[in-house]
């Protein structure tokens, strides 16, 4: 039963939607099949959901008890109405959750059974309640355009001479700029991200109508539009009118798009960083705080060790220490319990490291096992910094070989293996300047600043300046 469909289905679902399933097949207007709600009976119950050893011969007989032998075709038919009905009692669930939907369908199916009078009322109900909606985001303009739709068949119905084609034409306008640029904007930070060589069939013309101020006083096509331009290279005001533009007009976009729109910039930004454009730290700082502060950083409850891991060091870049330290503490019971201890324990000895409370940090690094790789990593080169800061040369050194050869007995590869042996080099490189070569050291710090992807680059640079 495990490789089946429907056990995959059922365990997908809640208990309050397991009980209205069971209703759902129980009820005559879904399904007369008495067989259909034995299995049900048998199924839906919390016991038997809970076995790992389920066999389909095993379900056979508690469903046709009085059979002889087991009809393995039979059984799957049985379990093939089943899923069906699983589908539909989904479907039904989902439509409960987007009464526009329901109301498209309701609409679709009075004009097909030509009920004028119903249809007409209905409409003009919907248009009402549509327009008290305060987001205006592309399912907004979609929902306009299919509306829109009603209203030209129901005044060809009536014979009307005068219908309003530029308002439907209008909306469908809004919808497609919308959902393309939407489309465009995660299709284009994907390919900056994976290199990929997909192009973007009429996204010139489409962005060269969106700039047309009637489009642009849209929120949604802004924020899209002013994204693209900023990818494509755009300057400092494109930057602040999709800052402002993001949070000013949150209220008109749904929680689900401001959330991707947010995330979507707050990622960009963030490869910036990565790129070795430090004047994007505030900025980032400044979302991630937003972030915090609407919710828009919790899965099920819990921050991620990205999220927090990020925080931290974007804060401490900026010489926040005293929100960073409030930082820890507050959000620690939102990190999940398996990662929890590891998490803690690795930015708290951030922290410390940067209030030169080297002991503390180092004590932290060493109550932990390490188990994620990237933590493991992370935590040893806060030690070797450490070691260099307090000029302990012996312990720097082991470190320093210890680190090359973890890397190579957990067989790291690719861009990590490159990212972490570059550390590795160009801290070796530091111990090994003559200190009172200025001429080395210059060099060397123009050889920091052109590396195109180099993590310790703040911390290398700044003990640069103190030779």
């Amino acid at each position: 039963m495990k490789k089946t469909l429907i056990w995959e289905g059922l365990h997908g679902l809640t208990k309050r939607e397991l009980d209205a399933f069971l209703r759902f097949i129980h009820s005559p207007y879904f399904n007369v099949r008495e067989d259909l709600i034995a299995l049900g009976d048998f199924l839906l119950s919390e016991e038997v959901l809970a076995r790992d050893d389920l066999s389909k011969k095993e379900v056979f007989y508690q469903v046709y008890p009085a059979s002889m032998t087991y009809n393995d075709q039979k059984m799957r038919l049985l379990l093939s109405y089943l899923q069906k009905q699983f589908e539909l009692f989904i479907s039904m669930e989902e439509l409960k959750k987007q009464p526009a939907e329901a109301s498209w369908l309701l609409l679709e199916g009075l004009k097909h059974r030509n009920l004028a009078k119903n249809y007409s009322k209905k409409l003009k109900h919907c248009q009402i309640q549509f327009e008290k909606r305060d987001q205006k985001d592309w399912a907004y303009y979609f929902g306009k355009y299919r509306l829109g739709l009603q209203s030209w068949y129901l005044a060809q119905s009536r014979g009307e001479k005068f219908i309003n084609h530029s308002g439907l034409i209008d909306s469908l306008d809004r919808f497609y700029l919308t959902a393309k640029l939407r489309v465009a904007c995660s299709a284009l930070f994907y390919k900056s991200v994976h290199d990929s060589n997909y192009e973007f069939p009429l996204l010139d013309n489409i962005m060269s109508i969106a700039s047309q101020e009637r489009f642009l006083r849209i929120p949604s096509i802004s924020i899209y539009y002013h994204f693209i331009k900023m990818m494509q290279g755009g300057d400092e005001k494109v930057v602040e009118r999709l800052d402002d533009g993001l949070f000013t007009q949150k209220n008109n976009f749904s929680d689900a798009e401001f959330e991707e729109a947010f995330k979507m910039i707050l990622n960009y930004y963030i490869r910036k960083i990565n790129q070795n454009n430090l004047e994007f730290v505030p900025k980032v700082l400044d979302y991630y705080k937003k972030g915090l502060e609407l919710k828009l950083l919790f899965e099920d409850g819990y921050l991620s060790k990205v999220s927090f891991s990020n925080i931290t060091a974007m804060a401490l870049q900026v010489g926040d220490t005293e929100w960073v330290a409030d930082f820890i503490e507050s959000y620690k019971p939102f990190l999940r319990k398996d990662i929890r201890k590891e998490t803690y324990s690795l930015n708290k000895a951030r922290l410390e490291h940067k209030r030169k409370n080297y002991g503390q940090a180092l004590e932290l690094l060493a109550d932990v096992n390490y188990s994620d790789l990237f933590y493991a990593v992370t935590a040893r080169i806060l030690q070797i910094k450490i070691y260099w800061e307090t000029s302990e040369r012996e312990l720097l050194d082991h470190h320093l070989h210890s680190l090359k050869f973890f890397l190579k007995r957990k067989k790291v590869v690719g861009y990590h293996y490159r990212m972490w042996s570059d550390s590795i080099a160009f801290i070796r490189k530091l111990d090994n300047l003559n200190p009172y070569d200025k001429e080395k050291i210059e060099q060397f710090k123009q050889e920091v600043r052109e590396k195109d992807v180099l993590m310790e680059r703040a911390w290398l640079l700044e003990q640069l300046d103190r030779l």
